[in-house]
């Protein structure tokens, strides 16, 4: 009667029956409980209990060798339940969503019953890469508007540039026709100069001008 008085103060009462009081104790000291014969965490314990209340044992007909290993996979069942929980509050990201199913898929694999929560973070999942998708979307068409309006602003630049190039190049063109205009006049005021300093100048010019070119 003690010894059963002290488990159900210790919260041991699920403990596997034949289990030693002293590795029930121990469990105790070191924030470990048992549930339904697997060791897990103190703090994982009464969501184990209630996951097993709901869904039955889901370790029946698992394959896995190590007790200590199946503790784990229980623990960590546990942890992607609560994370859910929280779901609720907190958006999940899609690595840890990813991380959840890989997780759950290997407990599957090892044949334990699963497949109940390994279908909400699926569809949690789904849900969240729909979510992204709409905001990609919602983003590729911001940018094709945007590619659209630089686009727009690159062709009239263009055509600007392009407009600004034809009038400077009109512009030395008009440049170069009077630099050469200027050249030929003053070729021809120098050669005027010169034939009015040869000798006799005066008397052909007088001879030129008295003559009916008509």
């Amino acid at each position: 009667m003690a010894e059963r008085k002290r488990r159900a103060e210790c919260e041991y009462g699920e403990a596997a029956e034949g289990t030693h009081y002293e590795e029930v104790e121990s469990c105790y000291k070191h924030g470990f409980e048992y549930v339904d014969e697997h060791r897990v965490k103190t703090e994982s314990a009464p969501l184990l209990r209630a996951i097993f209340k709901k869904y039955g044992d889901i370790t029946s007909g698992n394959d896995v060798k190590s007790s200590d290993l199946l503790s784990i996979f229980l623990e960590r069942i546990c942890h992607v339940y609560q994370r859910l929980e929280q779901a609720e509050r907190l958006d999940l990201s899609r690595v840890e969503l990813q991380g959840m199913i890989s997780e759950l898929r290997l407990c599957k694999m090892h044949k334990l019953n699963v497949g109940w929560i390994l279908e909400r973070v699926e569809y949690k999942l789904i849900e969240l890469m729909d979510k992204e998708l709409g905001a990609y979307e919602t983003q590729f068409c911001s940018l094709l508007k945007e590619i659209s309006s630089i686009k727009a602003e690159l062709l009239v630049m263009k055509q600007e540039v392009a407009a600004a190039n034809v009038i400077d190049l009109e512009e030395e063109q008009v440049g170069a026709r009077e630099e050469e205009d200027s050249g030929e006049v003053g070729s021809s005021m120098r050669r005027s100069t010169r034939l009015r300093k040869q000798p006799g100048w005066h008397k052909a010019f007088y001879l030129l001008d008295s003559v009916d070119l008509w």
